[in-house]
């Protein structure tokens, strides 16, 4: 009996081996499909020269999400957040509306009322630090923007005013235009 029962595995294990191998394998995601993909045909002339067509190869574009409008901020909404050793301030929009206004005149010749950066130093208590980190995001929205500059260079000719949407942009005389902030996150001085 013993050898009937060895000979009955032996029989079924062959047959399962035998199936396994005919229907591919373990069907592990790493193989292969058992019919190749079809290439598309190409034209070819008598003198086996592939013939030119009159459409443009394909190619590809890169395209871009485009980035929602930014919400418009509330009156009782934060502010950018102005951080200077260990004193910080936290302004709701309306309250840093009510800073101390400086006005530059731009390039354009528009004159620009805000509050400078000497004044967010100075409502901080700080004598004169060293430099200024600004953080916030370009015109588009789509960019974060880091400016770091010595204070004494940007300290009276860069101001941060609030925007109809709420936001707090900055614009400078010194600043390059295109590094200029449409949305302020923070201020840090050190």
């Amino acid at each position: 009996m013993g050898t009937r029962l060895a000979v009955s595995f032996i029989i079924v294990a062959g047959l399962a081996f035998a199936f396994a191998f005919a229907c591919g394998g373990g069907g592990g995601d790493d193989e292969q499909p058992a019919t190749p993909t079809p290439t598309p045909p190409t034209a070819v002339s008598d003198d086996a020269t592939v013939a030119p067509t009159d459409e443009p190869e394909p190619t590809a574009t890169a395209t871009s999400t485009p980035v929602p409008t930014p919400t418009p901020v509330p009156e009782d909404g934060p502010a950018p957040a102005i951080f200077g050793g260990r004193q910080s301030l936290r302004p709701t929009v309306a309250e840093f509306r009510e800073l101390p206004q400086a006005s530059i005149t731009l390039a354009n010749g528009d004159l620009q009322m805000g509050t400078s950066i000497a004044e967010l130093a100075t409502q901080l208590g700080l004598g004169e630090p060293f430099s200024v980190t600004i953080e916030g995001f370009s015109s588009d929205f789509e960019s974060i923007g880091f400016l770091r500059y010595p204070y004494a260079e940007i300290a009276s000719d860069t101001v941060l005013f609030v925007t109809e949407r709420g936001h707090v942009a900055l614009v400078s005389l010194t600043i390059p235009e295109s590094q200029w902030l449409d949305a302020v996150v923070s201020v840090a001085f050190e």
